[in-house]
C-alpha cells in the first residue's frame, strides 16, 4: 500500500456484514485495530498508526471506493467520517439491487481519478459462504 497508495485507487469490497473499518481508538468499544484500518490509511485515528509508513496519509480519499458495506454497521461518527472525507460509497442494499451497475459506476469513478486500482476483498469474516457473495458482487470491477 505504501509504494502505490498515491498512484492507485483502492476499491474495498467487504463481506456482506462489513463496515469498512472507519472506527477510531477514541470511538471503539473493542479497540480492535482491524475496525480502524481505513481510518488510519486515510490519516486519521492514532497518529502512530496513521503515520506508519513512508508517508501520511497512505491513501487519498478521492481514490477510495467503499463498496458493498452494511450501512447499519456504521455509527453516526463513522458516517460523519465517510461524508467529511467525501468517500465514494456504494452500500450493500444498492449493490444487491444492481450489482453490475454499481460495479460499473465504482470502476468508472476510479478510472476518472487513476490509471490503476487495487480491489481489496475483505473476507476475514466471510460468513457461511466464506465471502463469496462479496466476491461475486465485484465481478464487474476488473
Amino acid at each position: 500500500m505504501t509504494a502505490q497508495g498515491r498512484r492507485v485507487g483502492v476499491l474495498g469490497v467487504p463481506t456482506s456484514a462489513g463496515s469498512h473499518n472507519l472506527a477510531t481508538p477514541e470511538r471503539s468499544d473493542s479497540a480492535v485495530a482491524n475496525t480502524m484500518g481505513m481510518t488510519h490509511m486515510l490519516g486519521g485515528g492514532s497518529p502512530r498508526l496513521a503515520g506508519f509508513g513512508s508517508r501520511s496519509p497512505l491513501l487519498e480519499p478521492a481514490r477510495v471506493v467503499l463498496f458493498g458495506f452494511d450501512p447499519a454497521e456504521l455509527d453516526t461518527a463513522q458516517w460523519t467520517e465517510l461524508a467529511s472525507r467525501h468517500l465514494y460509497a456504494a452500500p450493500a442494499p444498492a449493490v444487491r439491487a444492481d450489482p453490475a451497475g454499481q460495479a460499473r459506476q465504482a470502476r468508472a469513478y476510479l478510472e476518472r481519478r487513476t490509471g490503476a486500482y487495487l480491489v481489496h476483498l475483505d473476507v476475514d469474516g466471510g460468513g457461511p459462504d466464506g465471502g463469496l457473495a462479496a466476491a461475486r458482487s465485484a465481478e464487474g470491477l476488473g
